[in-house]
């Protein structure tokens, strides 16, 4: 299986997913429909018919199946397995622009991968989730890509110099959107990123023109926003601590420092309520 490569300035498109819990029955298909397939093999073994052709997959083993090699993929696993199937594709529309590519092999074995089943039951669960938004999906399918490129050996080791400031940007952001409900700073992304916090916060600020702090903040007011409209009887205080903020009075500074209003004032005016 060849490898694919991939600028993060692109936009990729979340396709569809498919997660086999191990308790699953035997004989999954998944209709590939002019997308790319990235599968991991969380536990045991799988075996992928595609075209006649049979691949077998090893635990902690992931693979790449690009557009256009099968139309359609069964899996077949012995009792205990689990796994994770992603589609995505590439807009028509999208530009390389100037970070340089990603590279994520066809195939490879993640020697610690539980950071990458963790983003890969991210994925499954925020697509499932009411309101969820195919943003975020975008972004953690880019964690995803990257947590793999660089546990397999893709250009994600080649840093500082070869790596972009588009490239480190998006996946800033993409760490952000899949982590914003946690206690996360500059130090905590810096360090799950392995660049230095500095470097980190100086490349990102003259790529988007804000600081890494302001970025979590805007991304979990833009939540805030969504949920507070989407659970009206959900009182302010459960969604400030659905969207990062365990201090109920912040983040209500956070958010009028924001929004120029309140969190129950921009409940009332765009809910149709009046307020009593």
């Amino acid at each position: 299986m060849s490898g694919l490569e991939l600028g993060l300035a692109w936009s990729l498109e979340p396709s569809g997913s498919l997660f086999v819990p191990p308790d699953s029955c035997d004989g999954q298909v998944l209709r590939l429909n002019d997308s790319h397939l990235f599968v991991f093999v969380a536990r045991r073994e799988l075996v992928m018919v595609a075209e006649r052709s049979e691949t077998r997959v090893e635990a902690r083993e992931a693979v790449l199946l690009r557009c256009g090699a099968a139309r359609s993929v069964v899996f077949h696993h012995e009792s205990g397995a689990e796994f994770y199937a992603l589609k995505f594709r590439v807009a028509p529309n999208a530009t390389r622009g100037s970070a340089p590519p990603l590279f994520i092999p066809g195939r490879g074995t993640v020697s610690c991968p539980e950071r990458l089943t963790d983003l890969l039951r991210r994925y499954t669960t925020e697509q499932r989730r009411r309101g969820s938004t195919s943003w975020v999906l975008y972004n953690l399918l880019v964690l995803i890509l990257c947590e793999f490129s660089a546990a397999a050996g893709g250009s994600l080791e080649a840093r500082p110099v070869s790596s972009g400031l588009e490239t480190i940007a998006s996946m800033v952001d993409a760490y952000i959107a899949a982590h914003y409900r946690e206690a996360i700073g500059t130090l905590d992304i810096a360090r799950e990123l392995r660049y230095s916090p500095g470097y980190l916060e100086r490349a990102y600020r003259r790529e988007r023109g804000v600081s890494v702090r302001s970025a979590i903040h805007m991304r979990r007011i833009r939540e805030a926003r969504a949920q507070l409209l989407l659970q009206r009887e959900t009182h302010v205080s459960e969604i400030a601590a659905q969207c990062g903020y365990g201090d109920v009075a912040y983040f209500r500074r956070v958010f009028k420092r924001t929004t120029n209003m309140t969190p129950v004032r921009f409940r009332t005016i765009n809910s149709g309520v009046r307020a009593g």
